[in-house]
């Protein structure tokens, strides 16, 4: 996979739709951990997984990102709507958060290319 396609599934609104979906499904198929619900999801994309480091990229993305949906509701609506809604369990900033990190999962090239 090349640079150039990287970006494009990055932006691409399919991807992220699917995104949205794997997102919904991290939450609602795996614990409260946070740790556990990326192991979750990087074994759903990958088929294996995760090794510690990138356990710990994937945790620093995500508190990363869940910080600054934190400080901006409006690109945590923006991100999510029309498709996912917050829930008693899920607020807007941590289904953005689960979409943006579903993305970067479904855009890895061992996501893409399964090799």
């Amino acid at each position: 996979k090349t640079p150039l396609q990287a970006l494009v599934g990055l932006n691409d609104e399919a991807f992220f739709e699917a995104a949205r979906g794997l997102a919904q499904r991290v939450l609602s198929e795996s614990g409260e951990d946070v740790k556990a619900r990326l192991t979750y999801a990087f074994r759903l994309c990958t088929s294996r997984a995760p090794k510690p480091a990138e356990l710990e990229r994937l945790t620093n993305y995500y508190r990363q990102q869940l910080g600054d949906f934190k400080a901006d509701a409006k690109a945590a609506e923006r991100v999510i709507q029309p498709q996912l809604k917050p829930s008693e369990t899920a607020s807007a900033a941590e289904l953005a958060a689960w979409t943006m990190v579903a993305n970067v999962l479904l855009n890895l090239d061992e996501t893409v290319t399964k090799e």
